[in-house]
């Protein structure tokens, strides 16, 4: 249904994602907004993707871990 989704999906799963800057976790994902047919499939296959409905001005990353968003310039105090 969604030409190109597999390898979106692998795209996002081979990212070189950096480490939470809250929690030091690897498990981190891309921010994304939208919420159309394509970015819930396609979020729906990959944990690297975190689906937001509109851009909360938070952060490009998630941690699935903390579930924190973070910049790439932020390093709190641990």
């Amino acid at each position: 249904m969604y030409p190109g989704i597999i390898q979106s999906a692998l795209n996002y799963e081979n990212a070189d994602l950096p480490r939470c800057a809250y929690c030091d976790s690897p498990d981190t994902a891309k921010v994304s907004c939208g919420i159309v047919g394509y970015s819930i499939n396609l979020a729906g296959l990959t944990t690297k993707m975190r689906l937001l409905p509109n851009y909360n001005g938070l952060g490009i990353y998630y941690c699935n871990d903390c579930k924190k968003q973070f910049g790439p310039l932020e390093f709190p105090p641990r």
